[in-house]
């Protein structure tokens, strides 16, 4: 029958026999060679909640002359993002994005996609709906798609968005386009310079990215996600003659998305 100490006994255990019993059980004495720490994951945000930290804010003087933060908007369950530059007039007074006359021909763009996702999935979507988020229900492009700016505040007089405005700016972008990557987010479609050089900062020669011709009708990434830079709907209602380049960007990232 084994003899247990009493406390007595046991208050008078020295440090040599500690060492002692360490040199007998080492393996029970130190941690395992291939021990390993588990440090809890962060849960990843929300929409709502990156909202709720960007808040009210004023870190940027484009809080003077706002009517309205303009934040994304669309499902977090989005395979598609648009990212355009800054809201425009209409967008500032509603909150919503890509509205106003530029808001129009975006949506005749989306319009378009959808015609053309939907005629390469064929007539009968119950064998085959691989661009589920845009031909799922037709006339509807807008809510399956997620849309932002760099900016979320309008500039005086619709000018693009400065350097410091960006960098304020941009971080609640990025946190946004992580919620959806980490969801079904397959590709971004930058819609002008500003937006381009937020995710693609440097051109093909390794500087400073200065002309969206440059990288446009190209695939690039972020963070590994495509992304397909084309020309925002302002610029082609300005200037029309580069509507046909900014069709062929956004059939290839149909084609993409569709997996032809």
């Amino acid at each position: 029958m084994p003899i247990i100490p009493n406390r007595k006994e046991l208050q008078t255990i020295t440090a040599e026999d500690v060492g002692m019993v360490k040199n007998i059980l080492p393996n029970l004495c130190q941690p395992p060679v291939d021990w390993v720490t588990i440090t809890p994951t962060k849960p990843t945000p929300t929409l709502p909640q990156i909202r709720q930290d960007l808040g009210d804010c004023t870190r940027c003087p484009l809080h003077k002359t706002r009517q309205s933060i303009v934040f994304g908007k669309g499902p977090e369950s989005a395979s598609l993002a648009f990212i355009g530059e800054a809201p425009e007039q209409a967008d500032d007074l509603t909150g919503e994005p890509f509205l106003g006359e530029s808001g129009k021909l975006f949506d005749n763009m989306l319009l378009a996609m959808e015609r053309y996702a939907y005629n390469l999935a064929g007539q009968n979507l119950n064998e085959r709906r691989p661009f589920d988020d845009l031909i799922a229900e037709r006339g509807h492009s807008r809510t399956r798609v997620y849309l932002a700016h760099v900016a979320m505040c309008r500039p005086p007089e619709d000018r693009k968005p400065d350097l410091e405005e960006i960098e304020q700016c941009s971080p609640f972008l990025f946190r946004q386009l992580e919620v959806l990557a980490s969801n079904k987010l397959k590709a971004i479609i930058c819609l002008g310079l500003t937006a381009a050089r937020t995710l693609i900062p440097n051109g093909p020669d390794g500087k400073r990215l200065n002309r969206l011709s440059d990288i446009r009708g190209q695939w690039h990434e972020w963070r590994g996600i495509p992304v397909m830079p084309t020309w925002h709907p302002s610029y082609l209602l300005r200037d029309p003659t580069h509507k046909g380049e900014a069709w062929a960007d956004l059939k290839a990232v149909v084609n993409r998305l569709v997996g032809k």
